[in-house]
């Protein structure tokens, strides 16, 4: 185990916090209640208009392990880069400040690098979704053993599998070496939404090494109000479209196993995402017509592999691709 009484820092964990004044603490508290390494704590509040600041200076200002940096708002991308730039952890983690880390994870965790000769790039791991009550909704992993991949070829070759256990683009699932970040320039783009995934397909491109765990030991939080995921975003397809481009250059050049299967998927549940954040006005059908028939994902619909959907997937394929069938969904969710 890592010596507790050395002055190196082994983890240091990174929150972007924007008005989340009624979720922070318990984050803040699962994180503290850490032991068996030395690790900091780097709050950034991305200039948070409600009471986040003074929570966090009220309940963790005195505490050594804890950095508190205010600046304005800049989006969660720039306040993590900010973050990384005040980090001297030997890994670093990006968390997100309403969500929570099960007991003894960094121990656990750091435990398995004990019998490892060469540090790895990435340290990867699963998560389960929680309500607000705590109350677990869904765990995300099958994978049952520890795995370690010494290549980026390795990497690749089982990339298929990190991707449809929903581990490919959340940072918050990966502890990742500060040097590898900073040797690679790796730093998250000022795009509005989508900068964790363009992030993750940069690093998982780069990476060498890789150590998997099955353990689930992140808990996130579903349907809280006031989230980015819960905000209708009309720009949400364009940054969508982004990261679509970004992986399939990735997939293709690294010819990734069943990666029709992947770009497929992608397309198909973002495109049926989009349908949510479409705008609407008193003109209703004759607007979202106009903005089905523009939509930056048609091409992308023509390009679907449907052999390679799961059952649910076709019939999201299904809905997506009939004008009618989706205005019916628009109108339910929007509830008209």
């Amino acid at each position: 185990m890592r010596d507790k009484n050395s002055k190196k820092i082994d983890l240091s964990i990174i929150l972007p916090a924007y008005n989340v004044e009624k979720y922070v603490k318990k984050s803040l508290d699962s994180i503290l209640s850490q032991n068996g390494i030395n690790y900091e704590i780097i709050i950034v509040n991305d200039g948070s208009k409600d009471g986040t600041l003074e929570t966090i200076r009220g309940f963790f200002e005195e505490d050594i392990r804890v950095k508190i940096i205010d600046q304005k708002n800049q989006g969660s991308g720039y306040a993590r880069n900010t973050g990384l730039s005040y980090a001297q952890g030997e890994y670093v983690y990006f968390m997100d400040p309403d969500d929570l880390i099960k007991p003894e994870m960094f121990h656990e965790i750091f435990s398995n690098l004990e019998s490892i000769e060469s540090l790895p790039d990435v340290i990867l791991f699963s998560f389960e979704k929680i309500d607000e009550n705590g109350n677990i909704a869904a765990n995300s992993s099958q994978n049952k053993e520890k795995k370690y991949f010494g290549s980026n070829e390795e990497i690749m070759n089982d990339i298929d599998s990190i991707y449809f256990e929903n581990l490919f683009f959340s940072p918050w699932t990966k502890f990742i070496k500060r040097d590898f970040l900073n040797n690679n320039n790796l730093k998250f783009t000022n795009q509005k939404t989508g900068q964790d995934a363009l992030f993750c397909i940069d690093l998982f491109n780069l990476a060498s090494s890789l150590l998997w765990l099955p353990e689930s030991y992140y808990l996130y939080l579903v349907g809280r109000e006031g989230s980015a995921q819960s905000k209708k975003n009309p720009q949400m397809a364009l940054d969508e479209s982004n990261i679509l481009k970004k992986l399939s250059k990735l997939l293709n050049e690294k010819n990734v196993r069943n990666k029709d299967k992947i770009l497929s998927e992608f397309i198909v549940n973002r495109s049926f995402k989009e349908l949510r954040n479409i705008p609407t006005d008193d003109k209703g059908y004759r607007t979202f017509k106009k903005s089905f028939k523009s939509s930056v994902f048609n091409e992308s619909l023509n390009k679907v592999r449907v052999s390679t959907l799961s059952p649910i997937g076709k019939m999201i394929f299904f809905i997506r691709k009939s004008l009618w069938l989706s205005y019916v969904y628009f109108l339910y969710k929007n509830k008209l």
